[in-house]
């Protein structure tokens, strides 16, 4: 009887940490996702922000959840979306211009707030011609457009 009851816990404790680990539930992270400018004004670089949660391992709908606010580039909009994003309690508020970041800041009661900006470079070489600018090659090659 003693042998028995010994094996049983051996196989008890030897089957434990795989039960602990199957109970345990993943935390879901919450990003606020906080744009100065319209809904439509930079997709690409929200839709690559999220492509890249994805890579990292970050899945919306099973570990991730991702809330996203516009104010519309209207500065006396900024609060009101700011606000409802802090009720919403999430991990870190992800802004994409200075004025929203720093209203996401004045809203934010400890909640951190991270500003990635979204910029492009274009160049105008019709302008610079007509002001007479030259305008580097080594520019040029970094440039996300050049209009001639």
């Amino acid at each position: 009887m003693q042998r028995r009851t010994f094996l049983l816990f051996a196989a008890f404790l030897h089957g434990w940490p795989v039960m602990a680990l199957a109970q345990r539930a993943s935390k879901v992270y919450r990003i606020a996702l906080f744009d100065a400018f319209e809904k439509s004004a930079y997709p690409d670089g929200w839709q690559a922000f999220r492509r890249r949660l994805t890579e990292l391992g970050y899945v919306e709908g099973r570990n991730l959840v991702v809330d996203a606010r516009w104010a519309d580039s209207a500065a006396e909009r900024m609060p009101a979306p700011a606000k409802e994003l802090v009720v919403l309690r999430p991990d870190i508020i992800v802004a994409n211009a200075t004025p929203s970041a720093r209203a996401a800041m004045q809203a934010a009661a400890g909640i951190p707030v991270e500003q990635a900006n979204i910029q492009r470079l274009s160049i105008n070489l019709r302008a610079a011609k007509a002001i007479g600018l030259a305008v580097p090659r080594s520019l040029l090659l970094r440039a996300d457009e050049v209009i001639e």
